[in-house]
């Protein structure tokens, strides 16, 4: 029978603080869980499989980091500032009903003369910006606004007529002109607007600047050869400015090549690939803080240059840095190199007192336990146990790896047969939805610090959580059971008999091997013949229901690994 997958993410934590995770202990290498009740997070059943014809990838856009990105000369990619301007919002509206709409030549006017005399027309703007209206004439309506059209109408015609013919207006579109756009856009050719639109308008309709040639601050419009504006839009992404300008039939907008980049890394509000201003072969440190923005924190400034097929690295404090100057291809990285003299810590348990204690850098947990009193409390000493992001963030990538290492060797298993590469794409299928639900597991990075009743006297870090967990007499039973819960502890009692009080093994539970979450943070994998401690957590693991599927020592490590780091478990069913 062809396995159908169930995926079931099973985050058996006290509570969704992120406090669900485990770290390897320092000694023995077991790795750490959490105490607490069991909750479920289940995700729906994949459907079968089925062949269908694969949707087309989206078409590329500008904003494509693939064509939308600098690299530096020592191979740190960034993208390119300014390429968040063209996703369309310039080119989706028009501006002929705003009543502060400036009149320009081009523009379609519906003129309707009433009662002596009736005329009704569509007028044209000229080039000289004159309405040309019957038995009155040319009337002079450049530049005005949209909502004066009607009086300056109205005033011409009472230069002719009586009350007795009146006139209404009302501006039926922008003049239609044809503008080129040429140079380094992503769409050149002749694009329709009105006059008065501006640049931003007619470089959004042409797919904005092509960011891995164009420049965005050299951009020239050109009438009958002749340069008549220059835009460096770093001006308005910066600022807010864009001058204005009346375009006409035929003029062409030019983006010139992209000047020497600069990447920007590190801490700053503006991590992008900077361009040197028009005709400038270099920007300067003053100039690039203004565009990166570094954080307040940034004290130091380092600049990798490669010159001559050589990578030099140079070192500035940031106001030494403003002077310095920065050429095609460097790479700047803003750091804040902050040293505390002190680490904060918090206290996480039913204790009485502060729950953040500052210490000096430096200082070990035995000096903070000084200072916490444990007497007449029902804290166990011997629980006591830390929650470190360091390990967090290792545990995390170190599962990540195994499943791309996974999800790889899903993707290129070979097949010799038609049948068997049905088979394997379905598997793949599978494996791959069970890489997308594991990649929600979130480690704590707990380590635990008493190794065999031997106490280690780890050094704090800074954000340390030192948990405090109470005396208890009951074993958590949890994972693929019919009634998971909380059993008083027995001393003769194996793990197989508490499996019995929960009323035994669920349909897809993995019977060989259980995961066991100690409440001083550690964990480790057990047999059913092992005998449990007060407090412990027994975690029966889902099993895979189908053997002969490919990978499947790899699939019940990766559960295993998740469910000893991550107190989550991923379940695969028939």
């Amino acid at each position: 029978m062809k396995p159908t997958l169930l995926i079931a993410l099973a985050t058996l934590a006290l509570s969704l603080t992120g406090t669900a995770g485990m770290a390897q202990t320092p000694a023995t290498g077991a790795a750490a869980l959490p105490a607490g009740g069991p909750s479920v997070l289940t995700v729906p059943p994949l459907a079968a499989p089925t062949a269908t014809t694969a949707a087309p990838p989206p078409m590329a856009t500008p904003l494509d980091l693939a064509r939308s990105s600098a690299t530096s000369a020592d191979g740190a990619v960034a993208q390119v500032y300014g390429t968040q301007l063209f996703s369309g919002a310039f080119s989706a509206a028009r501006p002929t009903k705003d009543s502060s709409y400036l009149i320009q030549p081009g523009d379609q006017i519906a003129v309707r003369i009433y009662g002596a005399i009736n005329v009704d027309a569509v007028q044209t703007v000229d080039t000289s910006g004159a309405l040309f209206i019957q038995g009155i004439g040319p009337v002079n309506v450049a530049n005005a606004p949209a909502s004066q059209l009607q009086a300056r109408l109205t005033a011409a015609l009472r230069g002719v007529y009586n009350d007795s013919v009146g006139v209404y207006v009302d501006v039926l579109q922008g003049g239609s002109i044809g503008v080129f756009l040429a140079g380094d856009v992503n769409r050149p050719g002749r694009y329709l607007g009105s006059p008065g639109d501006s640049v931003l308008y007619f470089l959004d309709q042409a797919g904005g600047i092509d960011a891995t040639r164009g420049s965005f601050r050299q951009v020239t419009v050109r009438r009958d050869g002749q340069t008549l504006a220059s835009y460096d839009l770093y001006d308005f992404m910066t600022e807010g400015r864009l001058a204005s300008f009346n375009f006409r039939n035929g003029d062409v907008i030019y983006v010139a090549r992209r000047g020497p980049m600069v990447v920007v890394t590190g801490e700053a509000g503006n991590a992008y690939a900077f361009e040197a201003p028009a005709g400038q072969t270099a920007l300067s440190g003053a100039d690039l803080i203004q565009l990166a923005r570094p954080s307040a924190t940034v004290c130091s400034v380092g600049v990798t240059r490669v010159r001559d097929g050589f990578a030099r690295g140079e070192y500035f404090t940031r106001a030494a840095f403003a002077e310095s100057r920065l050429g095609a291809g460097d790479r700047v990285e803003f750091r804040s190199e902050i040293f505390s003299q002190t680490v904060s810590v918090s206290l996480v348990g039913d204790l009485m007192g502060p729950s953040i204690m500052v210490l000096p850098r430096g200082a070990r947990l035995s000096d903070l336990l000084a200072q916490v009193p444990l007497d007449q409390t029902d804290i166990e000493p011997t629980y006591v146990h830390i929650e470190r992001r360091s390990v967090a963030v290792r545990q995390k990538e170190a599962l990540n790896r195994s499943l791309d290492t996974l999800l790889r060797a899903a993707l290129t298993t070979p097949t010799s047969s038609a049948e068997g590469a049905m088979a394997a794409a379905q598997q793949s299928d599978q494996i791959a939805a069970f890489v997308g639900v594991a990649r929600q597991a979130q480690p704590a990075g707990k380590v635990a610090v008493y190794i065999d009743d031997r106490f280690n006297d780890l050094q704090l870090e800074d954000g340390d959580r030192v948990i405090f967990p109470r005396r208890t007499d009951v074993v958590v039973v949890a994972g693929e059971v019919l009634n998971p819960g909380a059993f008083v502890h027995a001393g003769d009692l194996r793990i197989r008999d508490y499996v019995d009080r929960a009323g035994g093994f669920a349909e897809n539970a993995n019977r060989g091997r259980f995961a066991l979450r100690r409440p001083d943070g550690s964990a480790r994998i057990v047999r059913a013949n092992d005998r449990p401690r007060p407090g412990d957590e027994i975690v029966i693991v889902p099993a895979f229901a189908d053997r002969r599927m490919i990978l499947f020592r790899d699939l019940t490590q990766i559960a295993f690994q998740i469910a000893t780091t991550a107190a989550a478990v991923i379940n695969i069913t028939e």
